[in-house]
């Protein structure tokens, strides 16, 4: 199910704990390994989209409305339990990859 369907929209997200998903490290076979950052909604603007203020400082503007130039989700639509199974389960897939490409060695 898509999350963001139901999540607010434009000014409605002014104010919201959002995380956006960053291009991130690409592995050993240059595949991406996607990074979330989580941040605070400060504006929006109809000409240049939704200004965030990250946690590390970082301000950047995203066209949230967008779901073909965003990926995103309200911080609150994801637990940090359903993160760390996740990464746990990005953990082995990497494994079992590097593990087929040595025994094909």
């Amino acid at each position: 199910e898509d999350e963001t369907a139901a999540a607010p929209r434009s000014d409605a997200l002014v104010g919201k704990r959002v995380r956006v998903q960053w291009e991130g490290p690409s592995d050993e076979d240059g595949d991406e390994i996607p990074e979330w950052y989580a941040g605070t909604v400060k504006s929006f603007s109809s000409k240049r989209g939704h200004c965030i203020t990250y946690d590390d400082g970082e301000i950047k503007y995203h066209r949230l409305d967008d779901p073909d130039e965003e990926v995103w989700e309200l911080e609150s639509a994801f637990p940090r339990r359903k993160k760390e199974a996740a990464t746990q389960q990005h953990a082995r897939q990497l494994c079992e990859k590097t593990a087929r490409k040595q025994a094909a060695a």
